[in-house]
Formats: C-alpha cells, structure tokens, sequence
C-alpha cells in the first residue's frame, strides 16, 4: 500500500458526518485530522473529535465503480456468483466475511489477485451507516 494510501475515516461526535484524514489519540480522546495543508495558509489541517467505535482504514483498493473500499463496508457482488459480505481486517489482512450465514473469510489481496474478481462487488454502504 502507497503512504498516501493510509487514512481513516470516522464519524464525528459533533454532527455524525463522516470525516476522513489521519488518525490520533490524545488525552483518552479519538481524533480525525482532516488535511487541508493544499487548500491555502489559513486552512491548515483540522482535527474533528470521533466516535472511537466507528474508525475505519481505507484498503487501498476501489469497487467496480471506483469507489473506496473501507473497512466496515458492506459489498454486494454484481453477478451473484460469490457471497455479499463485509470488508474486515481479519488474519492480518483486509478480507471479506461473507454475509450469508457462513463464516466464510476470504483475503481482499486474494480477490486482487484472481483477474477481475473485484470488479464484481459494489459499496453499498457501512456498518455504521443508519439504515433509511
């Protein structure tokens, strides 16, 4: 994974918005710095306080419409020819738990790897997205 790849998003004790940056611990509290350094020389990064429960890593990877994938992300498969399921960091890697009953774990690397296999899954949403 590229440095510039490393960042997480959370949401915000404030407003319930999701905030994506850098991720720190200060003082028992749970932040997401916003990097804002290119926007100008007043706007300089910006830490919004977090709820600690729903920090998420970016993967580094994109679904078949390039969108992030994120841990806590629900993915729905597009042909049905693999299970939906929920993108975690499990055994060392980010990986797929299959929402179909199964404790089915499979490696995103994995899927990477076989040709196209991530085309076939979209972001439909987070885990701690309320439901509408």
């Amino acid at each position: 994974m590229k440095l510039e790849n490393i960042k997480f998003k959370a949401k915000r004790l404030d407003n319930n918005t999701w905030v994506e940056g850098y991720f720190c611990v200060e003082c028992g509290n749970t932040y997401i710095i916003e990097d804002r350094q290119s926007e100008s020389m007043l706007n300089r990064n910006e830490a919004h306080q977090v709820d600690p429960l729903t920090v998420c890593q970016f993967t580094g990877l994109k679904d078949c419409e390039g969108n992030e994938i994120w841990e806590c992300d629900m993915l729905s498969n597009v042909t049905n020819d693999s299970p939906d399921g929920i993108v975690v960091f499990k055994y060392g890697a980010f990986s797929l738990l299959a929402k179909n009953g199964r404790d089915f774990c499979v490696a995103l690397t994995y899927l990477m790897s076989e040709k196209d296999s991530l085309n076939r899954f979209k972001v439909v949403g987070n885990k701690f997205d309320k439901e509408k």
